[in-house]
Formats: C-alpha cells, structure tokens, sequence
C-alpha cells in the first residue's frame, strides 16, 4: 500500500512542480481540479474492482 501513496506524492509533486506560477495565481483552481481528478480516480478503481469481482468470483 505504501507504494501507492507514494506514487501519489510524486505525481503531486510533479504536478505542483510543473504548475508553480499557476498554483501561485489562482490556489483554489489547483486544489479543486487535483481534489476532482483523485475523487474521479477512486470512483474508477471501485468500479473495476466490482468488475473484477463479477469476473473473476472468489478471488
């Protein structure tokens, strides 16, 4: 699990180091996009798990 969240960290940072100059004119976008983009991805990973569970039962 660890491993994840540090995936996590580093594409943040990527993603802050990339857009520093647009973090800085307008924070409240960059937390609202980056908070829709992590909400959209967990919402993702619970559906192909109940995929995943419809196909392969059991496991």
């Amino acid at each position: 699990m660890n491993k994840e969240f540090s995936a996590l960290a580093i594409i943040f940072g990527a993603k802050e180091f990339v857009r520093k100059e647009e973090i800085k004119a307008n924070p409240a976008y960059y937390l609202l996009g980056t908070l829709i983009n992590f909400g959209i991805a967990l919402i993702m990973v619970e559906i192909v798990q109940e995929i995943l569970k419809m196909i392969f039962p059991g496991n």
